[in-house]
């Protein structure tokens, strides 16, 4: 059933991105008048806030948690970047007796724009890697001492999104991806959306 849900839950955000960017506000001008606006060898920044959907063993103990992020990317070409992004996650545990305890993710990888002749906007696909590090914090919860924990684990994601443009040099940015943390006997994955504004310089 948790298969079959996740299946869906993919379906969905890939029909919502794809619905997303058909939708995006362009502003479609001649190739060559496009002043100002970079293609390539630049620096871009984005600062993000969304979600994560936990699944699997995760689901059975967290619920949909908020998450703060960023994104620091250079522009090879244009169809090509590569970024490191990070997001701090802010668990909500589903026992309101558990002690507090958050996710640190950092990870490196390469994005893939696909952009008509013309058109600011892009859509992307994006992959990347990196270390997993949950924290939870020691305290005493009803009656119960819980110790500090640090522990990291490497991991993976990869996932769709889009630029739209608000000038030569802010976007929205949007994206979701899966992430999967590599375990010996269990899977730990959730799904993260994340949205903000995209800077590039």
């Amino acid at each position: 059933m948790k298969k079959i849900s996740f299946f869906l839950l993919l379906v969905i955000l890939s029909s919502f991105s794809f619905s997303f960017a058909q939708e995006i506000p362009t502003t479609i001008i001649r190739d060559e008048d496009m002043k100002g606006y970079k293609k390539k060898n630049f620096f871009q920044f984005a600062v993000l806030g969304g979600f994560i959907n936990p699944l699997f063993i995760l689901n059975d103990t967290y619920n949909a948690s908020p998450s703060l992020g960023f994104d620091f990317a250079y522009r090879l070409n244009k169809e090509t970047a590569l970024f490191l992004e990070g997001n701090y996650i802010f668990m909500d545990a589903k026992d309101s007796t558990a002690p507090s305890s958050n996710y640190l993710n950092l990870g490196l990888g390469t994005r893939f724009y696909f952009r008509a002749k013309g058109v600011r906007s892009a859509f992307f696909f994006e992959a990347a890697a990196g270390p997993y590090v949950f924290m939870q914090k020691s305290g005493v919860y009803y009656g119960v001492t819980h110790d500090s924990k640090t522990i990291g684990k490497f991991g993976m994601n990869a996932g769709m999104g889009c630029e739209m443009v608000l000038s030569n040099h802010v976007f929205v940015m949007l994206k979701a991806k899966y992430n999967y943390i590599i375990e010996n006997k269990v899977t730990k994955s959730f799904i993260i959306g994340n949205m903000g504004l995209n800077f590039r310089f």
